[in-house]
């Protein structure tokens, strides 16, 4: 029989393969686990994905919070034109993304499947191709996966991998100021040029933007005629 992959627990065969061989999805988490992903929805940031709802009326201008507002008034303000946020970074999700992307438990990919491809047909499916934010190749030693390229694998369109990225402190690590003030650490791996390509960048969580734009600004220096993201969770 099989188990939700976040408790163990059995799943019956109604919430096993009979929805699949109906059409539909095979379900891979219990109705409990399932009911504490809470997906973002309502007023969110039109840049960002932000939750609006609960934002004091300062910290908004229009259909943007006001992170957005300040990044579009910088130079990195317009290289990345939209994130899409699936899921709420709650308390829930942290403990669920440090089992996926810390403690190697990559299988974990599949919860977000069914979801990552809602949100692409709705929002990239005119993408051309899709880039999962790469590691450093200590990182990568270190985890022994990328969990951005396991979430990409998931969407219909080919990954790039042009981009590398030169080893830094881990983001988790360091404090807000921190990440907006660091220098890019990525950089294009031989030539190329992303002349006419729509490019969607995948991440586990989008905290202040700037790794996304840091790549997006690179991105477009070589042409890419758009560059959007898909981010597990908005911090």
């Amino acid at each position: 029989m099989k188990e939700c992959l976040l408790c163990l627990s059995p799943l019956s065969s109604q919430t096993g393969w009979l929805p699949l061989l109906r059409g539909g999805s095979c379900t891979v988490l219990c109705t409990e686990c399932k009911s504490k992903l809470r997906r973002l929805s309502g007023q969110l940031c039109a840049c960002c994905g932000r939750d609006m709802q609960s934002l004091p009326a300062e910290y908004k201008r229009e259909n943007r919070c006001m992170d957005c507002v300040r990044w579009e008034e910088g130079e990195l303000g317009s290289v990345l034109q939209r994130n899409c946020s699936l899921y709420e970074y709650d308390e829930w999700m942290k403990e669920v993304v440090a089992r996926f992307k810390f403690r190697g438990d990559a299988v974990l990919a599949e919860i977000f499947q069914e979801e990552l491809l809602s949100c692409f047909r709705s929002h990239f499916s005119r993408s051309t191709a899709v880039l999962p934010v790469p590691l450093s190749g200590e990182r990568l030693r270190e985890r022994g996966f990328n969990q951005a390229a396991l979430l990409a694998a998931r969407l219909p369109v080919p990954q790039l991998a042009a981009v590398v990225r030169a080893h830094t402190e881990k983001q988790s690590k360091k404090s807000r100021l921190e990440r907006l003030q660091g220098a890019s650490p990525f950089r294009l791996e031989g030539s190329r040029d992303f002349g006419g390509e729509h490019i969607l960048l995948v991440d586990d969580i989008y905290t202040t933007g700037t790794t996304l734009r840091q790549l997006a600004a690179l991105l477009r220096e070589h042409g890419a005629a758009s560059v959007q993201s898909l981010t597990l969770c908005r911090s």
